[in-house]
């Protein structure tokens, strides 16, 4: 049967439809009130920080604006952190010798900063003069706070009551491959945290993750220093440098990584311990959380994250949010400020303790808690420091049900050669949505 021979009308209007242009980029293009409301939520940009390969808005129907995942996590993070922040009698500017900034939107979006953030503090570090790698060195000038700092960080992560770690009469050095718990000490320097507290609570393995070159080969002679004066205190008739101790040195229970903070992918479900110490005033806002869902994908079941570092001021009546260091290009963040970044990345605050002040009383009435506490403090005149213990149990039960067993090696070329806890304040869910966003004494 023949087909029905088309009318001449009907062929006017097939010809006009062939004869019809391509829709242009403009014609598709939303306007500005559409791409408004196509920014995802929080809970958007939760889904795509925690899924790297999925993105909010991924299928999004056509003329619908398609954020990646940098974009979702600069504007609902300076969004929800400006709602957090901003609670009653609380500040939200901040400022440096020579700037001032309402809010820390403002700071990030100064074009003067955020072109040149991470490249001026690399150029700060990797100076041999202003950063040697030594103790005071990396400690900017305050090396007599190595001591009461590594005494405290032990104690603290000892508080916490962690199924991996080994009891005190087991800890120490550790000389077989199979005891002992995964660590990373990330924004290492010469590796002081984890010669100074990660080895001595009985660490197998500790990443050290350092960008700076020089102070990443200054590394292992310093652990394998501080592991020999180690082993001589628990013998006394062995000196630090004496020959007859047979024992492998201690740089050979870690692995060092050249690589940036930021940069760092370590693999998932590898770590029991991820420590990072006045190092994360050198992150963006955006970079924070990042980090910490980076460390979120890395840690096994009970694993904790430590952050330690200083703090503007202890309470919400701070003269200011946040203060930027223009020397090494850092920012010390308020202690309301570090709660709504730990929220962001829907972190549990597992403790959230200070470290002893020296103008402080002492914690305990008696006479070994007051020594312990004295020789644990830090000096008045410097910011407080605080240290918090992060974890997500919400992955707990899903990583041990599945049997998510990772096989240990590294993903980066290896360089050669007592308080209550205390957790995170909600977000005010009627808070006025103005504009909101360390000087580290310390590296590590």
């Amino acid at each position: 049967m023949g087909s029905r021979r088309r009318t001449t009308d009907e062929q006017d209007r097939s010809r006009r439809r062939r004869r019809r242009p391509a829709p242009t980029l403009a014609s598709t293009r939303p306007s500005r009130r559409a791409a408004r409301r196509s920014v995802p939520s929080h809970r958007d940009c939760a889904a795509a920080l925690w899924s790297p390969k999925r993105c909010a808005k991924k299928n999004a129907p056509r003329g619908r604006v398609v954020w990646s995942r940098a974009v979702v996590v600069r504007r609902c993070g300076a969004q929800r952190t400006r709602a957090a922040v901003n609670v009653p009698g609380s500040k939200t500017s901040g400022s440096s010798d020579a700037h001032f900034w309402p809010t820390p939107s403002a700071l990030w979006r100064d074009e003067a900063y955020a072109r040149t953030w991470y490249a001026h503090a690399k150029r700060y570090w990797d100076d041999a003069v202003v950063a040697p790698a030594t103790l005071d060195g990396v400690l900017g000038g305050f090396a007599q706070l190595d001591a009461p700092d590594a005494a405290w960080s032990r104690r603290f992560l000892r508080s916490l009551d962690l199924p991996w770690l080994p009891p005190d009469d087991a800890a120490g050095f550790a000389d077989d491959d199979a005891a002992g718990f995964a660590a990373a000490d990330v924004a290492a320097g010469i590796g002081r945290v984890a010669a100074r507290v990660l080895l001595p609570l009985g660490a197998r393995r500790v990443d050290v993750v350092e960008q700076s070159a020089s102070l990443l080969r200054a590394a292992p002679d310093f652990i394998d220093a501080c592991g020999r004066r180690a082993r001589a205190a628990e013998s006394p008739h062995r000196g630090p440098d004496d020959g007859a101790d047979d024992a492998p040195p201690a740089s050979s229970r870690c692995r060092f990584f050249c690589i940036a903070m930021q940069s760092w992918r370590p693999r998932p479900r590898d770590l029991d311990v991820v420590w990072v110490q006045w190092s994360v005033g050198h992150f963006t806002d955006a970079d924070f959380v990042a980090f910490l869902a980076t460390c979120r994908a890395a840690l096994k079941p009970h694993g904790v994250l430590v952050v330690k570092d200083n703090v503007l001021g202890t309470s919400a009546t701070a003269d200011d949010a946040f203060y930027v260091d223009d020397d090494d290009r850092s920012v010390c963040r308020s202690l309301p400020y570090y709660r709504v970044i730990f929220d962001l990345a829907q972190a549990t605050v597992l403790a959230e303790r200070q470290q002893p002040v020296a103008a402080a009383p002492p914690p305990s009435t008696s006479s070994e808690g007051g020594a312990e506490a004295a020789e644990e403090a830090f000096p008045a005149d410097i910011y407080p420091v605080f240290a918090w213990a992060l974890a997500w149990p919400q992955d707990w039960d899903e990583s041990m049900a599945t049997g998510d067993a990772v096989a240990e090696h590294a993903q980066e070329a290896p360089l050669g050669g007592g308080g209550p806890s205390v957790p995170p304040p909600p977000p005010p869910p009627d808070a006025n949505l103005r504009g909101l966003g360390d000087s580290n004494v310390p590296h590590n």
